[in-house]
């Protein structure tokens, strides 16, 4: 029996967040929570999902799907047509009509990318069988909409394991990983509209990149780090905190533009110093300096607008233990992180960690800058 599993880690912005928007330096780095992927043949043609952490339980006939032309699907560019008669597909289904809008479009992706490269293939190939139908079991470490890769960590699991349907995939090799990020890049502009490449990048190859002006850098020195992910269960909308601070460097630019510049320049700052930690055994001194732009960066996101009381309170509740935290992502709410130095004290770890249990806020306990996608393909007749 063929099976399929796939794996992908989300994603946590360092510094940079809103700066970025503008054209700064920002940083990010692969999370290690993950979205988890089992696919297996059914004997029902149909492409089955089930996705517990957005109550997703459903399937559609082969039959019912978009054909696909000779030419297949381009990973470079959403097929529109065929995307289209997905879209109107996935609209009629009742059980997609309530709750998160989330939830259809994680449906769509992941029928655009069953015909664009399973279907697809099959017709390149002149199968005179039809494609088999899928069975698709999705598990995320990754909470929803809290900014941290959730969606981009899905893709990569549709996009590695639709491919590995269809041939042998090597998740070392450069011009596989290619591929799997050009096809997750689609299924997340599905998800999003518009993309920055970003999340989905990480996820894919992990450790950690630095970006600006629409153009990525892997960050072959980036050593891993020790954090303690802290949800403070605010929601937020992305789109709002973004159009404030575009609003407040209309209104204010001689204070706005100072402030997302100093915000790139921390960002680089923090790439200099990651540099020097792959350099030294002597570590310390260099995190009493990430500490401190932690800092410096939280408070700057705060005179720009995007801060929270919940954020200060981790911030200040970290501060009181001597730890360092700052948001992360969009701001208003969402996530912060906490840095643990190496060999922090098990005695400030359980501290903290009773304080945010006292708090009701969840929080994980992770690390940065570790592998990216992961996808193995097992056949038991072979």
């Amino acid at each position: 029996m063929l099976e399929i599993r796939a794996s992908a880690p989300g994603k946590l912005i360092l510094h940079g967040e809103h700066a970025v928007v503008h054209g700064k330096l920002a940083v990010a780095a692969s999370l290690d929570l993950r979205a988890s992927l089992v696919l297996t043949l059914n004997d029902d043609a149909k492409v089955k999902l089930s996705l517990a952490e957005l109550n997703i339980d459903i399937d559609f006939p082969l039959s019912d799907l978009p054909q696909v032309s000779a030419e297949g699907a381009s990973s470079t560019q959403l097929d529109q047509p065929l995307y289209q008669a997905i879209h109107t597909l996935v609209a009629a289904r009742d059980e997609l009509s309530e709750g998160l809008e989330s939830r259809r479009f994680a449906v769509e992706a992941l029928l655009y990318l069953y015909c664009g490269i399973v279907k697809a293939t099959s017709t390149q190939e002149q199968d005179e069988q039809s494609p088999s139908g899928v069975t698709i079991n999705v598990k995320s470490d990754l909470p929803i909409g809290a900014g941290l890769g959730s969606s981009a960590a899905y893709s990569v699991c549709l996009a590695s394991s639709m491919l590995a349907l269809t041939r042998p995939i090597d998740a070392a090799n450069a011009a596989d990983l290619d591929a799997i990020n050009a096809w997750a890049f689609l299924s997340e502009s599905i998800i999003h509209g518009k993309p920055s490449g970003l999340d989905n990048t990480i996820s894919c190859f992990g450790g950690a990149v630095s970006f600006a002006s629409g153009k990525f850098n892997r960050v072959s020195t980036f050593q891993s780090l020790e954090v303690v992910l802290v949800d403070t269960g605010v929601p937020r909308s992305t789109k709002a905190l973004v159009s404030g601070v575009r609003e407040r460097k209309h209104e204010f630019p001689a204070v706005m533009d100072p402030l997302l510049d100093s915000m790139g320049h921390l960002s680089q700052t923090f790439l200099d110093i990651s540099q020097q930690l792959a350099e030294t055994s002597d570590t310390d001194p260099l995190f009493t300096k990430l500490e401190t732009l932690m800092t410096m960066n939280h408070h700057m996101l705060n005179a720009i607008g995007v801060g929270h009381p919940a954020l200060d309170d981790v911030v200040r509740l970290a501060s009181s233990l001597g730890l360092a935290a700052k948001l992360t992502g969009a701001g208003g709410g969402g996530c912060a992180y906490v840095l643990l130095r190496p060999h922090a004290s098990e005695d400030v770890k359980a501290k903290l960690f009773a304080a945010l249990k006292e708090k009701g806020l969840r929080y994980w306990t992770t690390s940065l800058g570790g592998a990216g996608v992961a996808v193995e393909r097992s056949d038991a007749n072979q």
